[in-house]
């Protein structure tokens, strides 16, 4: 019996394309949950503390800083913030620490302590100076003050002891001296000063 090749071609191929036919398994197609946060955050790594209330008192190291604007009272401690602490941080996160009659200084640092940083923020119209320290008797040490604006104050801007680094603040119209440093060695950077009774000493 004769075969025609031209017909078992056609059968070969509709078996192979037969058997090559196949389907995948689909999965889901609802996206799954945002991903979970793989880095901790800044309170987890260096937890801080809200300052919300004047006349406050930092008895004990730590990072703190602002929630709100602060009115100092005439009465009591008449402090914004006092520090009697080493190793403090206040991030004052742009709001302003506002005196009122009869009261003393902005910010006091009792004691000789050390690694103390004020930042980022407005202290205005207090009854004596912005930032202020119990120098000479024991002066404060490695104290950073930066990007600062004190201003109105009755008395000095700032008046520290020695051992202070202070950077671009604006230091304004203050009733006595901008800045007034009791001793050598602290190093006074890109400051603007002007409207004050003097500009600086030391």
């Amino acid at each position: 019996m004769k075969i025609h090749t031209s017909t078992i071609v056609p059968l070969i191929m509709s078996g192979f394309f037969a058997t090559a036919t196949f389907a995948f398994a689909q999965g889901s197609l609802t996206p799954p949950g945002a991903p979970a946060p793989t880095m901790k955050s800044l309170d987890q790594i260096e937890p801080r503390t809200p300052i919300s209330n004047e006349e406050y008192y930092i008895g004990s190291p730590g990072s703190y800083y602002l929630t709100t604007n602060l009115t100092g009272a005439s009465a009591g401690n008449p402090y914004g913030i006092w520090i009697a602490s080493d190793n403090v941080t206040i991030d004052l996160n742009d709001f302003t620490i506002q005196g009122a009659a009869g009261s003393h200084h902005g910010i006091y640092i009792y004691g000789s302590h050390t690694n103390i940083t004020i930042c980022n923020g407005t202290i205005t119209g207090w009854g004596a100076d912005g930032i202020s320290s119990n120098y000479p008797s024991a002066p404060p040490q490695n104290v950073i003050l930066t990007n600062l604006k004190i201003t109105g104050n009755t008395g000095n801007g700032i008046a520290v002891g020695n051992g202070y680094v202070i950077s671009n603040c604006s230091i304004q119209n203050n009733g006595s001296i901008g800045i007034f440093v009791d001793g050598n060695g602290s190093q006074i950077l890109g400051n603007t000063l002007f409207g004050n009774n003097a500009a600086y000493t030391s």
